[in-house]
Protein backbone atom coordinates (compact mmCIF):
# COMPACT_ATOMS: atom_id res chain seq x y z
CA UNK A 1 0.00 0.00 0.00
CA UNK A 2 1.65 3.18 -1.16
CA UNK A 3 0.28 6.53 1.10
CA UNK A 4 1.26 9.86 -0.13
CA UNK A 5 2.63 13.28 1.80
CA UNK A 6 1.24 16.61 1.37
CA UNK A 7 2.98 19.88 2.02
CA UNK A 8 1.75 23.32 1.36
CA UNK A 9 2.06 26.82 2.21
CA UNK A 10 5.17 27.37 3.01
CA UNK A 11 6.42 30.68 4.63
CA UNK A 12 8.87 31.76 6.51
CA UNK A 13 7.92 32.95 10.28
CA UNK A 14 8.79 36.44 11.47
CA UNK A 15 9.60 37.80 7.75
CA UNK A 16 7.67 40.08 5.37
CA UNK A 17 6.10 38.84 2.72
CA UNK A 18 9.31 39.01 0.21
CA UNK A 19 10.52 36.33 2.23
CA UNK A 20 13.73 38.51 2.62
CA UNK A 21 16.51 37.27 4.65
CA UNK A 22 20.24 38.08 5.47
CA UNK A 23 22.90 36.32 4.75
CA UNK A 24 23.82 33.75 7.08
CA UNK A 25 21.75 34.03 9.08
CA UNK A 26 18.67 31.42 10.46
CA UNK A 27 15.19 31.24 9.02
CA UNK A 28 12.68 29.47 9.90
CA UNK A 29 10.82 27.65 7.43
CA UNK A 30 6.96 26.53 8.11
CA UNK A 31 5.26 24.31 6.57
CA UNK A 32 1.45 23.04 6.12
CA UNK A 33 1.91 18.95 6.18
CA UNK A 34 0.04 15.49 6.24
CA UNK A 35 -0.10 12.41 5.45
CA UNK A 36 -3.21 10.47 3.76
CA UNK A 37 -2.12 7.76 6.04
CA UNK A 38 -2.76 9.89 9.31
CA UNK A 39 0.30 8.51 10.41
CA UNK A 40 2.92 10.70 12.56
CA UNK A 41 5.25 12.23 10.11
CA UNK A 42 7.89 13.46 13.20
CA UNK A 43 11.39 11.62 11.83
CA UNK A 44 10.71 11.63 8.60
CA UNK A 45 13.67 12.49 6.55
CA UNK A 46 13.61 15.56 4.07
CA UNK A 47 16.04 17.32 1.77
CA UNK A 48 16.32 21.22 0.98
CA UNK A 49 17.83 21.65 -2.61
CA UNK A 50 19.21 24.10 -4.82
CA UNK A 51 19.47 23.10 -8.39
CA UNK A 52 20.92 19.38 -7.67
CA UNK A 53 22.91 20.76 -4.60
CA UNK A 54 21.21 19.33 -0.91
CA UNK A 55 22.06 22.70 0.79
CA UNK A 56 20.17 21.37 3.83
CA UNK A 57 19.11 17.73 5.33
CA UNK A 58 17.50 16.46 8.47
CA UNK A 59 14.66 14.46 9.96
CA UNK A 60 11.41 16.35 10.83
CA UNK A 61 10.63 17.78 14.18
CA UNK A 62 7.19 17.15 15.92
CA UNK A 63 4.62 18.21 14.36
CA UNK A 64 2.12 20.69 15.51
CA UNK A 65 -1.57 19.13 15.31
CA UNK A 66 -4.54 21.62 14.77
CA UNK A 67 -7.08 21.85 17.16
CA UNK A 68 -10.04 21.47 15.55
CA UNK A 69 -12.28 22.57 18.34
CA UNK A 70 -10.44 25.68 19.37
CA UNK A 71 -11.66 28.67 17.70
CA UNK A 72 -9.34 31.35 19.86
CA UNK A 73 -6.78 33.42 18.39
CA UNK A 74 -5.10 36.73 18.84
CA UNK A 75 -7.29 39.46 16.14
CA UNK A 76 -3.30 40.61 15.60
CA UNK A 77 -2.50 37.56 14.20
CA UNK A 78 -4.64 37.40 11.78
CA UNK A 79 -7.07 33.73 11.38
CA UNK A 80 -5.39 30.93 12.49
CA UNK A 81 -3.92 28.56 10.08
CA UNK A 82 -6.27 25.15 11.22
CA UNK A 83 -3.76 22.59 9.02
CA UNK A 84 -0.41 20.49 10.80
CA UNK A 85 2.21 22.35 10.22
CA UNK A 86 6.15 21.95 10.95
CA UNK A 87 8.87 24.59 11.31
CA UNK A 88 12.66 23.55 9.81
CA UNK A 89 15.61 25.79 10.85
CA UNK A 90 17.75 26.75 7.80
CA UNK A 91 20.17 28.71 7.19
CA UNK A 92 20.36 31.68 5.03
CA UNK A 93 23.35 31.73 1.86
CA UNK A 94 26.13 33.15 2.43
CA UNK A 95 25.58 35.61 -0.50
CA UNK A 96 23.09 38.22 -1.85
CA UNK A 97 21.00 37.57 -4.51
CA UNK A 98 17.72 35.87 -5.11
CA UNK A 99 17.23 32.22 -4.53
CA UNK A 100 14.84 29.32 -5.27
CA UNK A 101 14.56 25.94 -3.15
CA UNK A 102 13.00 22.77 -3.19
CA UNK A 103 11.94 20.69 -0.01
CA UNK A 104 11.89 17.18 -0.90
CA UNK A 105 10.03 14.54 1.20
CA UNK A 106 11.84 11.38 -0.04
CA UNK A 107 9.66 8.23 -0.74
CA UNK A 108 9.80 6.57 2.77
CA UNK A 109 8.36 3.69 4.62
CA UNK A 110 6.52 5.32 8.18
CA UNK A 111 5.30 2.75 10.61
CA UNK A 112 4.97 0.27 8.03
CA UNK A 113 3.75 1.36 5.19
CA UNK A 114 5.55 3.36 1.88
CA UNK A 115 5.16 6.82 1.38
CA UNK A 116 5.32 8.86 -1.50
CA UNK A 117 6.76 12.45 -0.44
CA UNK A 118 6.26 15.85 -1.86
CA UNK A 119 8.55 18.39 -3.62
CA UNK A 120 7.71 22.06 -2.76
CA UNK A 121 9.47 24.83 -3.95
CA UNK A 122 9.90 28.16 -2.53
CA UNK A 123 11.88 31.29 -2.96
CA UNK A 124 13.46 34.36 -0.76
CA UNK A 125 15.93 36.81 -1.72
CA UNK A 126 18.89 37.56 1.02
CA UNK A 127 20.21 41.08 1.63
CA UNK A 128 23.13 42.60 3.22
CA UNK A 129 23.60 43.08 6.75
CA UNK A 130 23.65 46.46 8.10
CA UNK A 131 26.12 48.02 10.32
CA UNK A 132 25.36 50.86 12.61
CA UNK A 133 27.93 53.44 13.77
CA UNK A 134 27.54 55.85 16.91
CA UNK A 135 29.98 58.13 18.76
CA UNK A 136 30.20 59.57 22.26
CA UNK A 137 32.23 61.19 25.10
CA UNK A 138 32.36 63.56 22.61
CA UNK A 139 33.13 67.22 23.88
CA UNK A 140 30.46 70.22 22.90
CA UNK A 141 33.73 72.40 22.68
CA UNK A 142 37.04 72.06 22.40
CA UNK A 143 40.24 74.57 22.61
CA UNK A 144 41.61 75.09 19.25
CA UNK A 145 44.80 72.65 18.42
CA UNK A 146 44.10 70.89 21.66
CA UNK A 147 44.22 66.75 21.71
CA UNK A 148 41.10 64.97 22.78
CA UNK A 149 39.64 61.21 22.41
CA UNK A 150 35.96 60.20 21.32
CA UNK A 151 34.74 56.49 21.43
CA UNK A 152 33.15 55.07 18.52
CA UNK A 153 30.88 51.95 17.69
CA UNK A 154 29.48 49.89 15.56
CA UNK A 155 26.79 47.01 15.51
CA UNK A 156 25.70 44.40 12.91
CA UNK A 157 21.94 43.88 12.49
CA UNK A 158 22.79 40.17 13.06
CA UNK A 159 25.28 40.85 15.54
CA UNK A 160 27.88 39.46 13.56
CA UNK A 161 31.54 39.89 14.64
CA UNK A 162 32.91 42.82 13.67
CA UNK A 163 37.02 42.64 14.66
CA UNK A 164 39.16 43.86 12.25
CA UNK A 165 36.15 46.59 10.82
CA UNK A 166 37.80 49.86 10.04
CA UNK A 167 36.54 52.74 11.40
CA UNK A 168 37.42 56.52 9.34
CA UNK A 169 36.61 59.98 10.42
CA UNK A 170 36.80 62.35 7.33
CA UNK A 171 36.67 66.19 7.74
CA UNK A 172 34.42 68.25 5.43
CA UNK A 173 36.79 68.19 2.38
CA UNK A 174 37.05 64.58 2.86
CA UNK A 175 40.59 64.11 4.35
CA UNK A 176 41.03 61.18 6.81
CA UNK A 177 41.76 62.92 10.37
CA UNK A 178 41.78 59.92 12.60
CA UNK A 179 41.11 56.00 11.34
CA UNK A 180 41.46 52.94 13.73
CA UNK A 181 40.03 48.94 13.65
CA UNK A 182 37.83 47.61 15.80
CA UNK A 183 39.01 44.65 18.34
CA UNK A 184 37.52 42.42 20.76
CA UNK A 185 36.34 44.31 23.04
CA UNK A 186 32.59 45.13 23.15
CA UNK A 187 30.70 47.45 25.28
CA UNK A 188 29.87 46.23 28.54
CA UNK A 189 25.80 45.80 28.42
CA UNK A 190 25.08 46.41 24.84
CA UNK A 191 25.38 43.22 23.16
CA UNK A 192 27.30 42.87 20.47
CA UNK A 193 28.61 46.62 20.14
CA UNK A 194 32.20 46.91 19.00
CA UNK A 195 34.00 49.67 20.46
CA UNK A 196 37.18 51.57 20.57
CA UNK A 197 38.39 55.20 20.77
CA UNK A 198 39.92 57.49 18.11
CA UNK A 199 42.26 60.17 19.13
CA UNK A 200 41.78 63.58 17.02
CA UNK A 201 43.75 67.09 17.20
CA UNK A 202 40.74 70.09 17.10
CA UNK A 203 41.63 72.40 14.16
CA UNK A 204 42.68 75.80 14.57
CA UNK A 205 40.09 77.66 13.74
CA UNK A 206 37.43 79.02 16.06
CA UNK A 207 33.33 77.69 14.50
CA UNK A 208 31.33 74.50 14.57
CA UNK A 209 33.17 71.72 12.93
CA UNK A 210 31.08 68.51 11.46
CA UNK A 211 33.16 65.07 10.60
CA UNK A 212 31.42 61.85 9.43
CA UNK A 213 32.37 58.51 10.91
CA UNK A 214 32.09 55.47 8.32
CA UNK A 215 33.29 52.11 8.13
CA UNK A 216 35.15 49.79 5.67
CA UNK A 217 33.34 46.17 5.32
CA UNK A 218 35.24 44.85 2.46
CA UNK A 219 36.80 42.30 4.79
CA UNK A 220 33.83 41.20 6.47
CA UNK A 221 32.60 37.71 5.87
CA UNK A 222 29.45 38.02 5.21
CA UNK A 223 27.97 41.27 2.58
CA UNK A 224 27.45 43.83 4.84
CA UNK A 225 26.40 47.60 3.43
CA UNK A 226 28.15 50.34 4.99
CA UNK A 227 26.67 53.38 7.31
CA UNK A 228 27.91 56.56 8.60
CA UNK A 229 27.42 58.79 11.42
CA UNK A 230 28.48 62.42 11.92
CA UNK A 231 30.57 64.30 14.64
CA UNK A 232 29.91 67.68 15.42
CA UNK A 233 32.07 70.09 18.20
CA UNK A 234 33.02 73.09 18.44
CA UNK A 235 36.17 74.85 18.87
CA UNK A 236 37.08 77.85 20.98
CA UNK A 237 39.76 79.99 21.54
CA UNK A 238 42.38 79.13 24.90
CA UNK A 239 40.25 80.87 27.85
CA UNK A 240 41.83 83.91 29.58
CA UNK A 241 38.50 84.69 31.67
CA UNK A 242 37.41 82.70 34.79
CA UNK A 243 33.65 83.25 34.61
CA UNK A 244 31.32 82.13 37.76
CA UNK A 245 27.46 81.68 37.31
CA UNK A 246 25.58 80.96 40.56
CA UNK A 247 21.98 80.24 39.81
CA UNK A 248 19.60 80.71 43.27
CA UNK A 249 15.79 80.13 43.38
CA UNK A 250 15.00 84.24 43.67
CA UNK A 251 11.95 83.06 45.79
CA UNK A 252 13.85 80.70 48.25
CA UNK A 253 17.29 82.42 47.37
CA UNK A 254 18.56 78.49 47.59
CA UNK A 255 21.23 77.62 44.88
CA UNK A 256 19.63 75.12 42.30
CA UNK A 257 21.94 72.30 41.63
CA UNK A 258 22.01 70.91 38.35
CA UNK A 259 21.15 73.87 36.40
CA UNK A 260 22.52 73.50 32.65
CA UNK A 261 24.19 76.41 31.73
CA UNK A 262 26.15 77.30 27.85
CA UNK A 263 28.13 80.00 27.71
CA UNK A 264 29.06 80.30 24.27
CA UNK A 265 29.55 76.85 22.87
CA UNK A 266 30.61 75.66 26.07
CA UNK A 267 28.14 73.91 28.64
CA UNK A 268 28.41 72.81 32.01
CA UNK A 269 25.95 71.96 34.97
CA UNK A 270 25.58 73.85 38.38
CA UNK A 271 26.85 72.30 41.77
CA UNK A 272 25.93 71.52 44.87
CA UNK A 273 26.09 75.26 45.72
CA UNK A 274 24.27 76.28 42.33
CA UNK A 275 27.55 77.21 40.65
CA UNK A 276 28.72 76.92 36.96
CA UNK A 277 32.61 77.92 36.01
CA UNK A 278 33.67 78.38 32.41
CA UNK A 279 37.41 79.71 31.43
CA UNK A 280 36.35 81.65 28.24
CA UNK A 281 38.08 83.72 25.83
CA UNK A 282 37.28 87.48 25.39
CA UNK A 283 34.09 88.67 23.44
CA UNK A 284 30.56 88.49 22.92
CA UNK A 285 28.94 85.11 23.94
CA UNK A 286 25.32 84.14 24.89
CA UNK A 287 24.30 83.03 28.07
CA UNK A 288 21.53 80.25 28.14
CA UNK A 289 20.32 78.68 31.70
CA UNK A 290 17.84 75.96 31.93
CA UNK A 291 16.36 74.07 34.47
CA UNK A 292 13.18 72.43 34.42
CA UNK A 293 9.70 74.22 36.49
CA UNK A 294 11.92 77.14 36.43
CA UNK A 295 12.61 80.04 33.36
CA UNK A 296 15.19 82.89 33.38
CA UNK A 297 15.82 85.19 30.24
CA UNK A 298 18.51 84.52 27.99
CA UNK A 299 21.63 87.43 28.06
CA UNK A 300 24.60 88.68 25.88
CA UNK A 301 27.70 89.40 27.70
CA UNK A 302 30.67 91.46 26.71
CA UNK A 303 33.58 89.55 28.42
CA UNK A 304 37.02 91.76 28.98
CA UNK A 305 37.68 90.17 32.46
CA UNK A 306 37.17 87.62 34.98
CA UNK A 307 33.37 87.50 36.43
CA UNK A 308 31.19 86.31 38.99
CA UNK A 309 27.77 86.22 37.75
CA UNK A 310 24.74 85.68 39.52
CA UNK A 311 21.38 84.66 38.56
CA UNK A 312 17.76 84.06 39.69
CA UNK A 313 15.15 82.00 38.34
CA UNK A 314 11.49 82.20 38.65
CA UNK A 315 9.66 79.19 39.84
CA UNK A 316 7.34 78.41 37.41
CA UNK A 317 3.95 77.29 38.92
CA UNK A 318 3.28 73.80 39.18
CA UNK A 319 0.38 72.74 36.58
CA UNK A 320 -2.74 71.73 37.56
CA UNK A 321 -4.25 68.65 36.14
CA UNK A 322 -7.87 69.35 36.80
CA UNK A 323 -7.66 73.09 35.88
CA UNK A 324 -10.03 72.35 32.37
CA UNK A 325 -12.69 70.71 35.08
CA UNK A 326 -12.33 73.62 37.37
CA UNK A 327 -14.99 76.30 36.89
Amino acid sequence: MTCHIYASGAYFRGSSKSARRKDGTMLLLVIAISASSGVDLEGASFNVLQGDEIVSSGVLPPIIRADTDDDSFDPRDGPRDRRDHVSISLQAPQSKGEFNWILVVPDQVLEGLQHRGPAWEFSFRTNDHKVGLVCWDEPTSIVCGEAFTIKVGAKCSAECCLQGLSIDLTDKQGMTVASAELGTETWPDAIGLYCTELALVAPPQEGVHQYVLASGVANLTLPHSASDATLTFATIGQGVHAISVSILDRGTNLPIWDAQVRLGFQRAATDETGAARFMTPSGSQKLFVWKAGYKARDQLLDIECDEALMIRMDAMPAKNPYARWDG
